[in-house]
C-alpha cells in the first residue's frame, strides 16, 4: 500500500515555491561530542510531562568528578529575591525562546553564546540581583536550567512521539510490522526526507513543497510554542539572534526523524513497545540537529510565517557512542533546499 503521508492535510495559505536547487551540499567535519543525558532529576522538577520522566534528563558534564555527587538542585536555593514562580514561568521561557532563536548549540551549555543569552535574560528580568553565569558552572541556578532545557527538548520529542503513534492509530494496515518498517523507511529516506513536506503526493520529490512544514513537525513545533508562554522581550539580544527559532524547528525535525526511526523499529508499539526508548539527546541526535539547522537557514520569511502560523493553530501538544565525525546521512540533512508551499494547495 502507499506510504501513509506524514504531509499536511491542511492547505488554508498559499506560499510561492522557491526555484529548484540542488540537494547535495557538504558541511565541514565536526568533532563536537556530547554526554549521555541520563542523570537522575528530582521529583519535584518531573512534572513536565517527559518521556517517562527519565528520557533527555541533564549531561553527565552536571556530575562531580570522582567520590560522590552534587546535590540535586532546588529552587529552595535560589538567590535571595528570585521567585519560584519569576524563575520558572518568566526567566526559563525568556531563555528557551532566544535560545532557539540563536546560533547557540541548542543541546549544549557549554558555550559562550549559551553563557550570553542566560546573563542577558536574567539581567533583564532580575534587575536588582547581581549573578554572573560561566562556561562549565556547577551552581544550583545554572543545573536548574540545565534541567529545564532538558525538558524543553524532551517535550518537543514527545510532540514528535505521540503524532507518530496517531499515524498508526488511525490505520489499521499500519500495525502490521512490516508495513510499519518500510513506511517509516520510506519516509526518512536519505537525500529526499519525504517527512518533512506539506505537499508530497507527487511521485517525483521535486514537485514536493512545503519543506518542514509537515504535520508532525508542526506538532513537535508546537510543544516550543506550550514551552515558551509567558516569556518576555530582552532587546540587548535583538541583534544578536534570528527572528526566527531555528533551533527549535531543527529540534521538531530531528525529534520527527527519530520517531519515525523508533516506530518503524517497533518501539512504538509491536514487538519492542514495552522497552525503554533510546534517549533524545545530544549523543544520538546533536549532530543531525545540527545538520537540519543548516537546511533550515533556507527557509525564507514566507515560509517561516506558514510554519509558525500552522503552528499556532494546533491546539494539543504533550507538554550511544560519541559521534566524532559526520556520516552521509548528516550531509543529506544539511543539503536540504527549502520549498514553501505552492500556490494551489
Amino acid at each position: 500500500m502507499p506510504a501513509p503521508r506524514a504531509c499536511s492535510q491542511s492547505r488554508q495559505r498559499s506560499v510561492p515555491r522557491c526555484p529548484p536547487g540542488s540537494r547535495q551540499a557538504s558541511v565541514a567535519p565536526t568533532t563536537t561530542g556530547y554526554e549521555a543525558e541520563d542523570d537522575p532529576i528530582d521529583d519535584e522538577l518531573a512534572d513536565d510531562g517527559s518521556e517517562e520522566q527519565s528520557v533527555a534528563r541533564e549531561s553527565r558534564r552536571n556530575r562531580t568528578r570522582g567520590k560522590g555527587r552534587l546535590p540535586a538542585p532546588s529552587y529552595d536555593h535560589l538567590p535571595a529575591g528570585v521567585t519560584r514562580n519569576q524563575f520558572r514561568h518568566v526567566f526559563i521561557p525568556t531563555v528557551v525562546k532566544y535560545l532557539a532563536m540563536s546560533s547557540a548549540d541548542p543541546w549544549s551549555a557549554a558555550t559562550p553564546e549559551y553563557i550570553k543569552i542566560i546573563q542577558a535574560v536574567w539581567s533583564h528580568v532580575f534587575p536588582d540581583i547581581h549573578y554572573t553565569f560561566s562556561v562549565g558552572s556547577q551552581c544550583n541556578v545554572s543545573r536548574l536550567i540545565s534541567q529545564r532545557l532538558c525538558e524543553w527538548r524532551s517535550s518537543i520529542g514527545n510532540a514528535a512521539l505521540k503524532f507518530i503513534t496517531l499515524i498508526e492509530e488511525n490505520n489499521d494496515t499500519l500495525r502490521d510490522a512490516t508495513t510499519r518498517r518500510e513506511t517509516a523507511k520510506h519516509l526518512t529516506q536519505e537525500n529526499v526526507w519525504p517527512f518533512l513536506y506539506a505537499d508530497c503526493a507527487s511521485n517525483d520529490p521535486e514537485d514536493w513543497s512545503g519543506t518542514f512544514a509537515s504535520d508532525p513537525i508542526l506538532h513537535a513545533l508546537k510543544a516550543h510554542y506550550a514551552f515558551v508562554v509567558g516569556h518576555t522581550t530582552i532587546p540587548a539580544l535583538a541583534p544578536s539572534v534570528s527572528r526566527y527559532p531555528s533551533n527549535a524547528l531543527a529540534l521538531a525535525t530531528a525529534a520527527v526523524e527519530r520517531a519515525l526511526r523508533l516506530w518503524g523499529e517497533n518501539y512504538l508499539s509491536g514487538t519492542k513497545s514495552e522497552a525503554k526508548l533510546p534517549s533524545f539527546n545530544g549523543t544520538a541526535w546533536g549532530e543531525a540537529t545540527k545538520a537540519w539547522r543548516v537546511s533550515i537557514e533556507t527557509l525564507d520569511s514566507s515560509a517561516w510565517a506558514y510554519i509558525i502560523e500552522k503552528a499556532s493553530q494546533i491546539e494539543d501538544v504533550v507538554r550511544k557512542p560519541v559521534i566524532a565525525t559526520e556520516s552521509t546521512t548528516v550531509q543529506s540533512r544539511a543539503g536540504i533546499v527549502a520549498r514553501p508551499l505552492r500556490r494551489g494547495h
